[in-house]
């Protein structure tokens, strides 16, 4: 199905994805979402969200974070499934259900609580790196400062093991950047390029995180000009299912002005 819609035979992508929706399975939900999706018929895409996260309440995030990236479909019944599903799973048990609740907290805008998800997580080295520095914009949205830089070393900090130091090479160098940029706001030190060329040899979701910390710290220092660039950027969607990070982006585009989406709409900048 996906293979037929990237070459956009749409009656052929139907055809395998309701074929493979029999089996009613997560994967199953989520082609023929992604289907109606592109193609535009988002009440649809919505019904099936619903029904999905009816049986596989685990996928209720991915469903809030669909109606807020395209503006469609019902957001406040997404919402309550997240927090019914937080209260089921005792979300405060793991620093993966914390990293949850952040970023649930984050796409609705309570940056308070949201920041308290991290704060109380006892391990940080098994939080992701985007988590730590999405969290560390969170925690200087608040005024706290320091847990601000905090989440920033803890970024750091992942070099002290070595397959981390390997794996995340690309968060580590980021995040010494973004130290230097705190004592010394430079635009130079978090702009576009830097960020390109850093991620050059990355996958989009790393591009797409960085650029998002970059417009937050750029515009907090009163270098909004050079964040614009980088939000169209980290606002496109390029899976089917959107990221924390297009969610995020778009909301602060919206707030300017601009009107974003559904899909890529209104994004001139995408490469």
């Amino acid at each position: 199905a996906y293979w037929h819609a990237r070459k956009d035979e749409k009656d052929k992508a139907f055809e395998h994805a309701e074929h493979a929706f029999q089996s009613g399975s997560t994967e199953s939900f989520q082609c023929l979402i992604a289907l109606h999706s592109k193609y535009g018929d988002f009440d649809k895409a919505n019904k099936l969200f619903s029904d999905m996260t009816d049986r596989y309440s685990a996928r209720s995030p991915d469903w809030l974070r669909w109606c807020l990236c395209h503006n469609k479909g019902d957001a406040k019944a997404a919402q309550s499934k997240v927090e019914t599903y937080f209260q089921k799973v005792n979300a405060r048990s793991t620093p993966g259900y914390q990293s949850m609740m952040f970023h649930f907290y984050t796409i609705i805008n309570e940056p308070q609580k949201a920041s308290l998800a991290l704060m109380t997580t006892r391990n940080l080295s098994r939080v992701s790196p985007a988590t730590l520095l999405l969290g560390s914009c969170v925690a200087d949205q608040t005024g706290n400062k320091a847990e601000r830089d905090r989440l920033v070393q803890a970024t750091v900090d992942l070099e002290k093991n070595p397959v981390m130091a390997k794996d995340y090479a690309v968060w580590i160098e980021y995040a010494k950047k973004l130290q230097l940029f705190l004592k010394r706001p430079d635009k130079r030190k978090l702009n576009k390029e830097l960020v390109t060329d850093l991620t050059e040899k990355s996958n989009s979701d790393i591009r797409q995180n960085l650029e998002l910390v970059s417009a937050y710290f750029l515009t907090t220092n009163r270098l909004g000009k050079e964040a614009t660039p980088l939000l169209l950027h980290s606002a496109v969607l390029m899976r089917g299912f959107p990221l924390t990070v297009n969610v995020i982006s778009r909301q602060v585009l919206r707030k300017q002005g601009m009107t974003v989406g559904p899909g890529n709409e209104g994004l001139k900048e995408k490469n």
